[in-house]
């Protein structure tokens, strides 16, 4: 996983610099055209959804290890139990083919909506769980309910 990472980090590295001075020799600057800036405007917006994604949900998880300790340490190490037990179990060539596969196949299924349509109540469970079950009649403030006499 180290020798990945490495390898990742000297491409973008590579990617940074022999980019930009190897476009201007294949592309001339005539190429560059307003449909083209609002293409890479969308671009850099997604990404930096994405990366506001990635915050909020680190920010999230920062605030449930604070307030719900248990709850944190289940969600966390469940996660990664299933996701050890899913690469134990399934090539690794496999699991590429299908991460790739819906990553490629993602913009269409937020275009048509699909996303939005099935992983709704997902989401909503997900978030009722973190959030905590709601105090009902007869609950005392500790969660237990009261016994009667």
């Amino acid at each position: 996983m180290l020798t990945l990472l490495s390898i990742l980090g000297i491409i973008i590295t590579l990617c940074d610099y022999l980019v930009p001075q190897v476009v201007p020799w294949v592309v001339g600057a005539h190429y560059w055209t307003g449909a083209h800036e609002r293409k890479y405007e969308q671009i850099i917006t997604s990404i930096a959804s994405l990366f506001c994604l990635a915050s909020s949900m680190s920010q999230t998880l920062t605030s449930m290890k604070e307030s719900k300790p248990r709850t944190y340490f289940v969600v966390v190490t469940g996660s990664l139990l299933f996701f050890a037990w899913i690469g134990s179990n399934i090539n690794n060539l496999f699991l590429t083919y299908l991460i790739v596969v819906f990553l490629v196949l993602l913009p269409g299924l937020k275009h048509q909506g699909i996303i939005k349509k099935y992983f709704s109540t997902i989401i909503k469970a997900v978030s009722s769980i973190l959030k905590g079950p709601a105090t009902t009649k007869g609950e005392g403030s500790d969660g237990e309910s009261k016994k009667k006499e």
